[in-house]
């Protein structure tokens, strides 16, 4: 079974086989995406601009082949427009499966309570799919998001 981990960071300084990012379908923008051109170019986002505009819904696997500097091999963006918590996530760990990650990674940023409950039970419903993915990590930003989490996902 895969281990489920809650840790406060930045998501990026965090060493995975694939970072999870939610992406505008028609342009890369956002504090995550800052944090990605930072840590490895503009590798990642080169490939997703490439392939816009996208459908809502649409994932895009982009794995680095070249050195880069940064801490992920890849990028699983999902281009959504919904705002569901519970797609989004459900989307990225299904392409996690499909594109045989062992680790991924889960940022949270700004999330409320509702979006961490979506978060928890999208990981929870994937879970019981006895998937090959080796981690998850999930990424929060503050101390009371990790706690929500740890609480939620104990039981799986």
């Amino acid at each position: 079974m895969a281990k489920i981990r809650v840790v406060e960071g930045e998501v990026t300084a965090i060493k995975t086989d694939a970072l999870v990012a939610v992406i505008n379908p028609k342009k890369c923008v956002g504090k995550l995406h800052e944090q990605i051109k930072s840590r490895s170019g503009n590798l990642f986002h080169a490939l997703a601009e490439a392939e816009m505009p996208l459908r809502s819904g649409q994932v895009l696997y982009v794995e680095a082949l070249i050195p880069h500097g940064g801490l992920n091999k890849s990028v699983i963006f999902v281009a959504d427009e919904s705002k569901s918590v519970y797609k989004v996530v459900s989307l990225a760990l299904a392409a996690s499966t499909k594109y045989k990650v062992a680790s991924v990674c889960i940022p949270t940023f700004d999330a409320d309570v509702s979006d961490l409950l979506e978060l928890a039970k999208a990981i929870a419903d994937f879970i019981k799919t006895k998937p090959p993915i080796e981690e998850i990590i999930i990424v929060v930003s503050n101390s009371d998001d990790k706690f929500i989490l740890d609480d939620e996902l104990w039981r799986v």
